[in-house]
């Protein structure tokens, strides 16, 4: 299930509101940046059906991992993670404009492509349905890393259920989001520089 976060201004705040070092409350329950965000400002919801497919428009999608956990701290399977990611964008399913894999959780910026972008009546991934063309590219990528958790001998469910997306109206807002994720790193203290991380990147230009 995604939980859509409307535009800016709020979607600025809930940005500005992410601490990398927030590993408090149950990350489902919180807003897109992983501090509380008070009930009368926290605007999720549904958009129909056909604001998630086509070609047209441009995701920032982020998906935690279960329970707290830090399953991409090992640095093989965050690279097998991003492996993941990137064999959907060589095989055409989406053009990846950033992404960044925290040891938590993965923030991307996608358009969908080809047949991935399709509409489409609810397919069944892993036993449960996908309403739309974005949930079944996000669930079809969430299901394959968990698979390949399960053979590094990780237990259950490698993600949260809900996942945050967010589609961009204006062109500038490219800019902005870019360089939040591929900041992420730096924020958490993890590095100092952008292009020191190496599970974040920009493989295709917009």
């Amino acid at each position: 299930m995604s939980r859509y976060v409307e535009e800016s201004p709020e979607l600025i705040k809930l940005l500005s509101q992410w601490d990398a070092s927030r590993i408090t409350g149950e990350r489902s329950q919180i807003g897109l940046a992983g501090t509380p965000a008070p009930t009368t400002r926290r605007k999720l919801h549904h958009l129909p059906r056909e604001f998630y497919a086509g070609e047209e428009r441009v995701y920032f999608v982020t998906l935690c991992a279960r329970h707290h956990h830090l399953p991409f701290a090992d640095a093989n399977f965050a690279q097998e993670v991003i492996n993941s990611l990137m064999f959907y964008r060589n095989r055409g399913d989406y053009a990846l404009y950033a992404y960044c894999l925290m040891p938590d959780h993965l923030h991307y910026l996608l358009q969908l492509l080809g047949a991935a972008a399709e509409p489409r009546s609810e397919v069944v991934i892993d036993g449960k349905p996908i309403p739309h063309a974005l949930a079944a590219a996000v669930g079809r990528f969430k299901s394959y890393t968990t698979h390949q958790a399960w053979k590094r001998g990780l237990h259950g469910k490698l993600w949260q259920r809900d996942y945050y997306d967010h589609i961009l109206r204006h062109p500038n807002a490219m800019q902005g989001i870019t360089q939040y994720i591929l900041t992420d790193p730096i924020r958490s203290g993890i590095c100092e520089r952008l292009g020191e991380y190496p599970y974040a990147g920009t493989p295709d230009e917009w």
